[in-house]
């Protein structure tokens, strides 16, 4: 559990409730993880047309949906989501990945928005949705762009939900496969270009490895999604944690070890006294986390679930 701020290697973290601040943490994240890389990304802007703006239209977009959500005065998550989606997202999408990347959130918010929790299998799902909403968006799908890494996401997660339960751990099957599939764009610059650059001036940009610049867009805000999802540990919140063992767990050792992290303890031992549910309120839930891993050297974490104490 060391250097869990920077990179949360080994945390378990099995469902993380949709909850106001939580999208507001992924724009915001995003729009400051790629606004430093905007030229980059501005630089592999060659298709449908070479006019170097999408990094400066995803900013713009994020810049959108933020002023969009400050608007709303702070009301319940479900009526955000609801003026996310038939408000907020339309009029802030700006260029060709802007509408792209708004669709497919939009898409991604409505698998989510009736039970509002975030675990593997609800992501998985949220990002096929997500796929979906995305290809409608383009008149004329095509390979080669934004719309490569949204399938391969969604593809990743699909095949892994089943098996894999921890959310940190699915984003790290999903975020390599992005990846590579970025990376691949650069091979269909000459289908996608043909007829609008030179032979010449498209080898030149295959030996500079130009990728499609909403593609790495789109894997930009993946790993700023996964690092909004780790920081929520660092924020207050109620924390279930599930812990099983091949031992009878001693519940007075236990409440010993979490008390002091916070308030409105709960521990429920099962009748073979192994398995354990501990709930609390903490301002710590990395220390929740970092005493749970501790009992794990002798059993296994099998939920731990993060809550927004501030919502209903």
């Amino acid at each position: 559990m060391a250097n869990i701020k920077d990179e949360c290697q080994g945390i378990f973290i099995s469902e993380i409730e949709l909850s106001r601040k939580l999208l507001v943490n992924t724009f915001t994240g995003f729009l400051e993880r790629i606004s430093p890389r905007k030229e980059e990304v501005n630089e592999m802007n060659y298709f449908p047309v070479r006019d170097s703006d999408t990094g400066d239209n995803l900013v713009g977009t994020l810049k959108g949906i933020i002023r969009g959500i400050q608007r709303t005065d702070n009301r319940p998550k479900r009526e955000l989501i609801e003026e996310l989606q038939e408000e907020i997202l339309l009029d802030s999408a700006r260029g060709n990945a802007g509408m792209i990347f708004t669709g497919w959130f939009s898409g991604f918010l409505d698998h989510l928005r009736d039970e509002l929790v975030l675990n593997t299998l609800s992501l998985a799902h949220a990002m096929e949705r997500g796929r979906q909403s995305g290809y409608k968006v383009f008149a004329q799908p095509k390979s080669g762009t934004i719309l490569d890494p949204i399938s391969s996401c969604a593809k990743t997660a699909l095949a892994g939900c089943k098996k894999e339960k921890n959310l940190l751990s699915l984003f790290d099957e999903i975020i390599p496969k992005v990846r590579a599939s970025v990376l691949k764009t650069t091979d269909r610059l000459g289908v996608l270009l043909r007829g609008k650059n030179s032979p010449e001036e498209i080898h030149n940009l295959e030996e500079n490895h130009v990728v499609d610049a909403g593609a790495l867009g789109f894997q930009i805000f993946l790993e700023s999604f996964r690092k909004t999802i780790v920081e929520t540990i660092w924020e207050r919140g109620g924390v279930v944690v599930v812990i099983m063992a091949e031992e009878k767990l001693k519940e007075d050792l236990l409440k010993d070890e979490f008390a002091p992290l916070g308030d409105s303890l709960d521990i429920r031992v099962s009748p073979t006294g192994k398995r354990v549910a501990i709930h609390i309120h903490t301002d710590s839930p990395h220390m929740v986390a970092d005493i749970a891993h501790r009992f794990s050297e002798i059993s296994e974490i099998t939920s731990f679930k993060i809550e927004d104490l501030a919502e209903d």
